[in-house]
């Protein structure tokens, strides 16, 4: 019988030994290798400095609360987020590999064990962004990312890489504790939502629910795990608990890869981020989170290994097995009996269920300015039931829009020699990022004869980059109303959006910067402010506040009192909404003598009283005296009448003023000139006056007869001409440039004229920025002002006509009563024709019924930009000379043009930057006038004026007069 030796691994040591060298190097030279190949390839783990880069759209990786720096971002699919990693936090290489004298090198495995923590690990990620999407509303934030994952972890207790390089001997009477041994890897795909909210000024929360959809995994459970040397037969008693279980895809029914891990897995799962932000001051900032917190249950082909072991022991082989000439591998035969001793293992298909790798951030940031930061962080990360804490400092820096830069040191994987690098730039919407925990790798490398260029002392490398669209900057909020504070008018004081961002205490739609009452409600008209008797003063400056009163009497009503003999009031009345002092039951009288309570009262010329008596109602115009006072005459009035005579001067037809203000000529047709003489008052004489002709038919047109300088009236009638030519008269109205205060005196005037109701009596209202106006013109004599009156289309054509005529008369009184040269006031009226708004709304009616004011040039005026080389006037030509203007153009006309032909005497002279051509040529104003003016018109030149020169230099015709008087 063949002797049986009991033999322990140490009994044979050398042998053995060398064996296990064998085995456990090639073991540890495909781990490292792969590490070296990782390294080469891959980076990062934890994106421990982006956590603070709020330039870029992926930090909400790390917290879902975290505010990115743009409301909008879109991902570019494939390349908006490649992250890439490899750690360890065992030996580096240059523990493991050592140099001869002869550079040789060899393998130091007793060093890299005793560089080795009682548990070590080596891990790898992997991920890329299919698609990412952001946007934001007010204090809400959106994002969607699909994801693939991949990731590694390998844990292992150094009592194993001791068992394997050393043998046995070691752990004589002691167990070697294997129970520590884990590992999982997954690749899988995440569909995320993510959202969040500015609870507050101080807080935001944010979450992200993701669904998972399982492609590949293997993971182990080992709840004990050891081997046992007996300390005096040296025998192996093995001791296991754990479970390895595995999931993958396989092609079948002809599907491609491709399709199976498209559609095809039946692994599903879900995973929730967590995050929150704390402001706790202007400067300081707090924040936390937990990402991929989840699981994914697997069923796709899943396969489960257990191995349960109980005090097992190996006795040995005997010792035949090595001097048995017929076995040539007897190491080979010891571990086969090693594996059928301790081969325990069962395998199932039951599907299981795996964690992700969850992490967990901790930071706080200190703001040195607007761009400027500093930023501290404790991150972890949890694999099988340990906790694998670093900790990171950074400086953050960014330029709005453009640039994003972060410094980082980190303490992590055992190794005290972390710098990383963060970079981010935008060119328009296009943003670029790089990110690495840990660069130091590439500044600190080792190179090996016979290939390799390997990092000595790293044990991170890590690797983020990506490609971005962003857009519509997250811009800073002090007040935190949700408008960025360079939209927010109010950046302090929290307002709503309608308002930009201003508050509205009172409510009434004004905001409080812009509300004269920010406390009391009133419409905007007045800034905010109440009217309570609604008669347009408000309550701060009315001295009537609950009597409706004038707005020129500081609210109070303005009164018009009746004076007796002796000057003592008598009665008085109040003036009504159309601009009427109302008196009952006035005694009749011839005269009457009335006192005006107004503020204003010594700018107003004449008031309008409404007598009624007995039920009839009478309308009289008493105006101011020398002593301020306001005399009503009643007189007999001289009847106003028109003459149509011929050119002897005999009377043909005889008008007077109808109610309308008309002379009313019937029949009388309007297709040929007619001469007529106005008997009238002096001062019932105008420049021009307004005549309706009726003809045969019945047909009405309202015609204009200009005065000659004494009272007689001419109406040319101008045939219509085939040829438009003849009408090149261009407007000469130079407008004056106006400073600001000069335009608001202008503006003012205009906004604030206003009528008594279907009248030319000027409202008291409107006297006040009225004599801002005269006292504007005084100042300045050479300027003119065009007055344009018009109407809406509410009435008859021709009593809109007459009414505009006669509103800007009444403007042109009040000025010249104030003391403006009644030469430098024109007078020009519509009617109804030239609305600015539709007259379908009563708002556009009233917009429509108007005075504008333009401010012009004196007739004189030459442009001092005029650099040609042309004559202002008659070069060489002395004296005082009259001229019928025919023409103005903006081109040079031949003297020889048809336009002129059947013409004596037409001459240019250049104006104004306008080449103007004048017929005739006299000291004589009345010969032009009334002959040669006429003639003119009749050929067509229907807008044929005077001129005068003197000494060859254009002069105002009023002037020119003036000096003939003289």
């Amino acid at each position: 019988m063949q002797p049986f030796i009991n033999l322990s691994v140490t009994s044979f040591r050398p042998t053995f030994l060398l064996r296990a060298r064998l085995r456990s190097f090639g073991i540890l030279a495909l781990v490292f290798s792969l590490f070296l190949l990782q390294t080469k390839t891959s980076f990062a783990q934890l994106d421990a400095t982006m956590y603070h880069m709020s330039t870029i759209p992926q930090l909400k990786n790390t917290n879902p609360s975290s505010t990115c720096d743009y409301k909008v971002y879109v991902g570019i699919p494939a390349i908006s987020s490649i992250y890439a990693d490899v750690h360890y936090n065992g030996f580096v290489i240059t523990d493991l590999l050592k140099k001869r004298s002869d550079d040789s090198l060899y393998l130091d495995m007793d060093n890299a064990i005793s560089k080795m923590g009682k548990q070590n690990i080596i891990g790898g990620a992997f991920q890329l962004d299919w698609l990412l999407l952001g946007w934001g509303k007010e204090q809400n934030r959106f994002f969607i990312n699909i994801t693939e994952k991949a990731f590694f972890r390998f844990r292992y207790p150094k009592d194993l890489m001791r068992l394997l390089w050393e043998g046995n001997a070691t752990f004589i009477d002691d167990a070697a504790d294997l129970s520590g041994l884990a590992i999982r890897g997954t690749l899988y795909r995440e569909h995320a939502f993510g959202y969040a909210r500015e609870i507050n000024d101080k807080w935001t929360l944010g979450g992200k629910l993701k669904y998972l959809y399982g492609i590949l995994n293997v993971s182990s459970k080992v709840k004990e795990l050891s081997l046992y040397t007996t300390p005096n037969t040296y025998d192996l008693v093995g001791q296991s608990d754990m479970v390895l279980n595995t999931s993958f895809i396989e092609e079948d029914d002809g599907s491609s890869l491709v399709d199976n891990l498209l559609y095809k897995t039946g692994n599903h799962g879900l995973g929730i981020d967590l995050g929150a932000t704390y402001k706790a001051t202007e400067k300081w900032t707090i924040s936390l989170s937990m990402i991929d917190l989840g699981f994914i249950r697997w069923k796709n082909n899943a396969t489960n290994y257990s191995n349960d072991l109980d005090q097992v022991a190996f006795r040995g082989n005997a010792i035949t097995t090595f001097i048995d000439s017929t076995n040539t591998n007897p190491f080979g035969t010891i571990a086969d009996s090693l594996a059928i001793t301790f081969d325990n293992f069962k395998e199932t298909n039951n599907s299981y269920t795996d964690g992700l790798q969850t992490r967990f951030y901790l930071g706080g940031t200190f703001n040195i300015n607007e761009t400027n930061k500093v930023g501290g962080l404790i991150h972890a990360e949890y694999f099988r039931k340990k906790l694998y804490p670093a900790f990171t400092l950074s400086y953050n820096y960014r330029i709005v829009r453009w640039l994003g830069a972060s410094i980082s040191y980190s303490i992590m994987n055992r190794s005290y020699f972390n710098l990383g690098i963060g970079l981010s730039g935008n060119l328009g919407p296009i943003q670029i990022y790089v990110v690495s925990d840990n660069i130091a790798y590439l500044f600190n490398m080792a190179k090996f004869t016979g290939g390799g260029v390997f990092p000595q002392k790293a044990k991170t490398a890590q690797l983020h980059v990506g490609l971005n669209l962003t857009f519509s900057k997250n811009e800073k909020d002090r007040d935190k109303d949700g408008i960025i504070d360079k939209k927010d008018e109010c950046p302090d004081d929290p307002g709503p959006e309608e308002y930009n961002g201003c508050p509205d205490r009172d409510g009434d739609a004004i905001i409080d910067i812009k509300d004269d009452c920010p406390d009391d409600p009133g419409p905007a008209i007045y800034k905010g402010c109440p009217d309570r008797d609604g008669d347009k003063v408000i309550d701060k400056e009315d001295k009537c506040p609950d009597v409706p009163g004038s707005v020129d009497n500081h609210g109070c009503p303005l009164k018009l009192h009746l004076l007796g003999p002796k000057r003592d009031t008598s009665i008085t009345a109040d003036i009504n909404e159309d601009g009427f002092f109302v008196f009952e039951n006035l005694p009749s009288s011839r005269s009457y003598l009335f006192a005006l309570e107004a503020d204003n009262a010594d700018m107003v010329e004449e008031v309008q009283v409404l007598k009624t008596l007995d039920g009839l109602e009478t309308i009289l115009t008493a105006t101011k005296e020398e002593n301020g006072y306001f005399l009503y005459t009643e007189f007999l009035k001289q009847e106003t009448r028109l003459f149509l005579i011929d050119a002897k001067g005999d009377t043909l037809m005889m008008a007077e003023m109808n109610d309308e203000g008309f002379f009313v000529f019937q029949p009388l047709p309007a297709d040929m000139s007619h001469l007529f003489l106005l008997d009238a008052a002096e001062d019932q004489l105008k420049d021009e006056i307004l005549i309706l002709l009726i003809d045969d038919e019945g047909n009405e047109k309202v015609i204009h007869a200009t005065q000659d300088g004494t009272n007689i009236f001419r109406y040319e009638y101008i045939p219509p001409k085939a040829a438009a030519d003849l009408d090149l008269m261009v407007e000469e109205d130079v407008p004056v440039i106006l400073l600001e205060e000069e335009k608001e005196i202008l503006n003012t005037a205009f906004e604030n004229l206003e009528f008594n109701s279907g009248s030319d009596i000027i409202s008291f209202g409107s006297f006040k920025s009225l004599q801002e106006l005269s006292d504007l013109l005084l100042k300045k004599p050479d300027w003119r002002i065009k007055l344009s009156g018009h109407t809406d289309d509410i009435g008859s054509t021709t009593s809109n006509l007459l009414l505009s005529k006669k509103r800007a008369e009444a403007v042109k009184s009040v000025l010249i009563n104030r003391g403006v040269n009644a030469n430098n006031v024109i007078v020009k009226y519509y009617g109804e024709t030239k609305p600015i708004e539709s007259n379908t709304t009563n708002e556009g009616r009233q917009r429509n019924r108007r005075v504008e004011m333009l401010i012009i040039q004196a007739e004189d005026y030459v442009d001092p930009s005029d650099s040609s080389g042309d004559i202002n006037g008659f070069e060489n030509e002395t004296g005082l000379w009259f001229r019928v203007q025919i023409l103005t153009s903006d081109n040079k006309i031949d003297l020889a043009d048809a336009k002129f032909k059947g013409i004596k005497n037409v001459e240019e002279y250049f104006d104004n930057g306008l080449h103007k051509y004048t017929s005739g040529k006299s000291t004589d104003f009345n010969q032009l006038n009334k002959v040669m003016l006429p003639a003119l018109k009749k050929k067509g030149f229907k807008q044929a004026f005077i001129v005068a020169f003197k000494d060859g230099k254009r002069i105002p015709v009023s002037d020119a007069l003036k000096l003939l008087n003289d």
